[in-house]
């Protein structure tokens, strides 16, 4: 009796043991899930940064002359924005912020917001373009802040690299004029 007692005590022990590793198993099994799908989603994010970056870099040299230089800095650098723009003539900085998401919410444009008022960056305008929805903006949206454009695109298709382009040639425009008319008032003063 007390052998059968001590076995009922080790298999329950053992019972209570597989359970534990069961329910450990399946939290795991969950959170590798989890991962994988976070993992899915930056790995298409950064697929998509890739592919409009491609295609600028292409339509520059086919029908711009290069005449901008583009940076894909993505990942690497916290607080860059994600493609970058610069004037070879005008060295004027243009940032492109690309969101492969459903909806774009507060927090990933208040992060756009801080990059373009970073000072460090010296960006003219910025451009945030999104796959869905851009939260609390209509499907295209230009605002001033401060002296700097900023242009909100929402519903963005792959392929419509020509339609930036042009984008940032109006804003380059806008820009260079703003600066010649500071440059007459100023001799104006002289």
């Amino acid at each position: 009796k007390e052998r059968t007692n001590m076995l009922q005590l080790k298999t329950t022990t053992l019972e209570e043991r597989i359970k534990q590793v069961q329910e450990q198993h399946e939290k795991d099994k969950s959170r590798v899930h989890e991962l994988e799908k976070r993992y899915e989603l930056v790995s298409k994010g950064l697929e998509f940064e890739k592919t409009i970056y491609d295609n600028l870099v292409q339509l520059n040299d086919t029908y711009y002359n290069n005449i901008w230089e583009i940076v894909h800095v993505g990942q690497t650098f916290g607080g860059k924005g994600d493609i970058i723009l610069k004037h070879k003539e005008s060295d004027i900085s243009i940032m492109i912020d690309p969101k492969n998401h459903d909806n774009v919410n507060k927090q990933h444009k208040d992060k756009f917001l801080n990059d373009m008022r970073n000072e460090l960056n010296n960006f003219k305008a910025g451009i945030m373009v999104s796959r869905g929805k851009i939260r609390g903006k209509k499907s295209y949206e230009e605002i001033e802040d401060g002296s700097r454009k900023l242009i909100y695109i929402s519903h963005f298709k792959l392929g419509q690299e020509d339609f930036l382009m042009t984008l940032l040639e109006r804003i380059h425009h806008q820009c260079v004029g703003k600066e010649d008319d500071a440059i007459k008032i100023g001799r104006a003063h002289v």
